[in-house]
């Protein structure tokens, strides 16, 4: 045998051995990208079973035997990453960032940064952020990424991972530095041109909700949807949806009512097909909606919708169910309404025993607030005592500012509903701070400068569209001027004749500069009222908001003096005293209840009476329930009152009241009281408050009667400028006429004016 024969024999021997061995490979490597395929199915499965990730963990073995066997460091790697995720699924951080460290260590070997880089960010993204040291070990992951892009010089890599740094920081929760990061990171962005920075103004509105900077989270989610509006929305729609629905939460928290219904209903028509972030703007809505008083029309909108996605989540059921529950609350429908509140407290009762993260912490807190206030609007005051109990946070829980405010509000109310004075005073004490650091008097002044910048600006890009059509115009004039000009010079030396009548054109022409220049003045002085009236107006809705602050004030402070005089009268023995503080108490609350009706009212000028005073008599039937059965019988026509008539007429209201429940009824369960308010033939009004009870002494008389209660009624009467006429016929008659204020001189206003505020 030669040796070119050998040396052809060991080629075919070679050849033959290496197809069989590439062979063996790539049927090892479909094998392992078949287990790494069946694996990630089961991590990627809803829930996370524990049953799931186990069989996962079984498969992401087999396959790392096998890419060892094979020596193949890709799928070693790709096999420790997917290893790596199926713990941290499970929430057991130590084992998958050991699987995580490995694929490191080797890039780190092979120097090969950008892998390096990569591989921190997943480790990142897997990472659950539900927990605040999980968080904090996320935010360390994509800080190293940040570092690798940096050497690398990815400059766009490098601020996303700055971002997903960020928002890790806001899960720890740490605010403050998360607004620092994403601050810088908007710059990076713009320095190079980056779009979509929605997504950064997302979180920058995020990190002030969780502060309580309700002016910051506006001017941010402003800068969010200006963004959306001018990129090419190449983004998912579901994630452009959410981004208007949570624009449209901000508004609404702000009491931007008709701008949060507009995103909300854009971020509905977006997100159609995602159940979730479609009903959460769907949610919305029906909020704006109900602040409209439009609960029909809201109801029927929640029923569309749930046609269109139906309800997958018990969670979201149990929200549908809360939202038409507060619809049937404002149309009235007690009945429907318990239906609704029912179904809550059967998911509520359910979720509770069940494991819950942060977010189901301020989900859970927010259910347990709404039926807690229902319980209590509804006078079952146990129930929602037992409500109040669950309202419970700390620290690291991420729950709302506002949601914060509305549970020490709540839990306030309860505590002083249920004798509970110490507590009810510290819990108010805690809804004064919060409040005031959520809605104070400067910030509220800061939102109306950022909505009138808003309009500024967007006034300023119409004059800009406008100046450009101005200038055109200008340019067509001038050119149209200078053609005229040609034109007489030609005919000035063609018809010397003509010079007379160039001359008059020449004055007509002048007369008609002259008219020109007075219409641009007639403009001017115009523009000028036109500005001095909006300014004015402006003046004008300051004032009003500042009254209605002042009231809002005053009513609070009256609260106050009514929570002291509570207090107060737990320590009283002496009958005498007691009585006094009670009568001192329910004069307070007549007055306490005007500035109520005035700050929440569209009109600061004047108290809606047949609503006063069925709340007054409410009020006053709630605090004297143990004297017997008692109706009352109110028929007050639809009469609005300036606040100097509504307050002597609630205090009178008051007197004669409690006294009818102190001394005119023998308790026979027939008993009533009547209030009529009417006007009379002259213009005037007529209060009449009678009982039938058992009617005034014989040798009663008007004029000599020294009591407090009498000289407040006379005193009283005197401030109305009217008539006090007192009948003791199968009872107690008090007839009080006088004439609204409308009808009196600007004079004796002033004068009463200055009187009921010296007082």
């Amino acid at each position: 045998m030669n040796t070119g024969t050998i040396r052809k024999g060991w080629a075919l021997t070679t050849a033959l051995v290496m197809t069989m061995i590439i062979g063996v490979a790539q049927s090892d490597t479909s094998r392992i990208a078949a287990l790494l395929d069946s694996g990630a199915r089961y991590v990627l499965r809803e829930g996370n079973e524990k049953t799931d990730l186990d069989s996962a963990d079984f498969l992401f073995n087999q396959a790392l035997v096998l890419s060892r066997s094979v020596r193949s460091d890709k799928w070693i790697n790709k096999t420790l990453e997917w290893r790596g995720d199926s713990y941290l699924e499970g929430n057991d951080l130590s084992r998958g960032e050991a699987c995580f460290m490995e694929v490191i260590g080797y890039y780190r070997r092979t120097r090969d940064r950008r892998r390096e880089a990569e591989t921190w960010s997943r480790l990142g993204e897997c990472i659950y952020n539900l927990k605040p040291d999980f968080s904090a070990e996320k935010a360390k992951c994509y800080e190293e990424a940040r570092r690798l892009y940096h050497l690398i010089g990815d400059t766009l890599r490098e601020l996303e991972s700055y971002k997903a740094e960020a928002d890790a920081h806001l899960w720890v929760p740490n605010p403050d530095l998360a607004e620092k990061e994403l601050l810088a990171a908007i710059q990076g962005f713009k320095a190079i041109h980056a779009g979509r920075l929605h997504f950064t103004y997302d979180l920058l509105r995020a990190a002030s909700r969780l502060k309580g900077d309700i002016v910051k989270e506006v001017q941010y989610s402003i800068q969010m949807v200006q963004s959306l509006d001018s990129s090419n929305r190449e983004d998912d729609s579901c994630i452009v949806g959410r981004l208007y629905g949570e624009a449209a939460q901000t508004f609404a928290q702000a009491g931007m009512w008709d701008r949060s219904l507009l995103y909300a209903r854009k971020g509905s028509m977006f997100a159609i097909r995602c159940s979730d972030y479609y009903h959460g703007c769907i949610r919305s809505v029906i909020g704006g909606l109900l602040h409209k008083d439009s609960a029909r029309e809201a109801l029927d909108i929640l029923a569309a919708a749930i046609r269109r996605q139906p309800l997958v989540f018990a969670s979201d059921r149990a929200l549908a169910s809360l939202a038409r529950g507060n619809c049937y609350l404002v149309l009235k429908d007690g009945k429907k309404a318990e239906e609704e509140y029912m179904s809550v407290k059967r998911y509520l009762d359910s979720a509770e025993k069940g494991r819950s993260d942060r977010r189901d912490r301020q989900f859970l807190i927010e259910l347990n607030l709404a039926l807690g206030k229902y319980y209590f609007g509804t006078r079952r005051y146990q129930t929602a005592d037992g409500y109040a109990r669950k309202l419970h946070f700390n620290a690291s829980d991420l729950v709302r500012l506002d949601v914060r405010v509305n549970v020490e509000r709540f839990r306030s109310q309860v505590d002083s509903i249920m004798g509970r004075y110490q507590e009810s005073l510290t819990h108010f004490a805690a809804y004064q701070l919060l409040n005031d650091s959520l809605s104070g008097v400067q910030k509220a002044i800061q939102m109306q400068e950022l909505q009138v910048k808003y309009a500024i600006d967007q006034k300023d890009k119409d004059l800009r569209i406008q100046a450009a059509d101005i200038g055109l115009l200008t340019k067509q004039t001038q050119l149209q001027q200078a053609q005229a000009a040609k034109s007489r010079i030609f005919r000035n030396m063609m018809i010397a004749g003509l010079f007379v009548l160039l001359l008059l054109v020449g004055l007509i022409y002048n007369r008609y500069r002259l008219k020109q220049q007075k219409n641009l003045e007639l403009e001017c002085q115009q523009k000028e009222i036109f500005d001095k009236n909006r300014q004015l107006e402006r003046l004008l809705a300051e004032n009003e908001w500042l009254l209605r602050e002042v009231h809002h004030r005053v009513k609070n402070n009256l609260q106050v003096i009514i929570s002291l005089l509570k207090s107060q009268s737990s320590f009283l023995h002496d009958k005498a005293a007691l009585a006094a503080v009670v009568e001192s108490e329910h004069r307070v609350y007549a007055m306490s209840l005007i500035h109520q009706k005035l700050y929440k009212s569209n009109n600061v000028s004047s108290i809606d009476m047949p609503e006063y005073i069925g709340d007054l008599v409410e009020y006053l039937k709630y605090s004297f329930q143990g004297s017997g059965k008692l109706w009352f019988d109110l028929h007050v026509a639809p009469v609005k009152l300036d606040v100097q008539q509504a307050v002597p007429v609630g205090l009178i209201l008051n007197e004669i009241i409690t006294n009818s429940f102190k001394y005119a009824f023998p308790c026979t369960g027939e008993d009533r009281i009547t209030v009529r308010l009417s006007a009379t033939e002259d213009g005037g009004l007529s209060l009449i408050i009678a009982d039938n009870g058992r009617g005034l002494p014989k040798d009663f008389d008007q004029e000599q009667n020294q009591s407090f209660g009498m000289l407040l009624i006379a005193g009283l009467t005197e401030d109305l400028e009217g008539s006090l006429e007192i009948e003791s016929q199968q009872g107690t008659v008090f007839h009080i006429r006088f004439k609204p204020a409308d009808l009196k001189s600007a004079s004796n206003g002033g004068a009463r004016e200055s009187a009921y505020f010296s007082k």
